[in-house]
């Protein structure tokens, strides 16, 4: 899958030990019986080990935000354990007296089955929809690919569908402060104003800084008479932000409002 689910890491769990505990007793047995089997099995274990030290949580990597887990960094590592089976494959049967038709016939039927293990995967790489539907099928409780998915099917014109993955997400984060910046957007370009308002302001609980949400909630004060905080709205944008040339655009456009207005 393409996240996988967060586990708790607990100290006083006893069996999560034992992964650690079996990553250095695997390379230890192998270094102590290097003599019988060769050295092969113990630099394809290490090599394997190195390549994917930097993905195994001594390092930060983004993808931990969604999940501990992912078979995607042993890909590359997975290189040379692949290296060793085929070279042990390929001694063993030199040794056999099989004929070297059934040996043909082994691998392919090896390499049909990977192919078409292969070509049944791929379906779900059709395009991004299918990838972020298959992730939730496998792994509902995955805010990520809920969220973009409400991306995907939000530029496609889906906005039915697009609200009920946001709004999945927030019930899985409530903290994910882009969601319900989505949510409103959407509410708002429906017109349903006082709904969207109460998403911005669940943004700016999270992260109050941003300009574009007092920007966007100074459109909606505006829409809805409200100057005085329409003006707040825009002023704390450029206050943030005083590059942001929709906000000012927006501020003048008021300011101008307010001198025609008969007082």
């Amino acid at each position: 899958m393409f996240n996988y689910p967060r586990w708790s890491i607990d100290a006083g769990a006893w069996i999560q030990y034992l992964y650690p505990l079996a990553a250095v007793c695997l390379p230890v047995a192998l270094w102590l019986v290097r003599r019988r089997i060769g050295n092969a099995p113990l630099v394809a274990a290490l090599c394997f080990g190195g390549t994917l030290f930097p993905a195994l949580g001594f390092f930060n990597v983004y993808f931990m935000r969604f999940s501990y887990v992912s078979d995607h960094f042993q890909y590359l590592a997975s290189a040379v354990l692949i290296a060793m089976i085929v070279a042990v494959s390929t001694s063993a049967l030199a040794r056999t007296a099989t004929r070297d038709l059934h040996k043909i016939i082994v691998a392919t039927a090896v390499l049909l089955i990977l192919g078409a293990l292969t070509w049944g995967h791929a379906h779900h790489y059709k395009d991004e929809a299918t990838l972020w539907r298959d992730a939730i099928d496998k792994n509902p409780d995955a805010w990520m690919p809920h969220f973009n998915l409400g991306d995907r099917l939000r530029v496609e014109g889906n906005l039915d569908e697009a609200m009920v993955h946001y709004l999945e997400t927030i019930r899985i984060n409530p903290d994910y402060a882009e969601a319900y910046n989505n949510v409103a957007n959407a509410l708002a370009s429906r017109g349903r104003f006082d709904e969207a308002i109460v998403h911005y302001r669940r943004v700016l609980q999270v992260n109050p800084h941003d300009p574009d949400v007092h920007n966007n909630l100074g459109v909606i004060y505006l829409n809805k008479g409200r100057l005085d905080q329409a003006t707040h709205h825009f002023r704390q944008a450029l206050h943030i932000n005083p590059d942001l040339t929709s906000a000012r655009a927006n501020l003048n456009m008021l300011l101008e409002m307010k001198e025609k207005t008969p007082q």
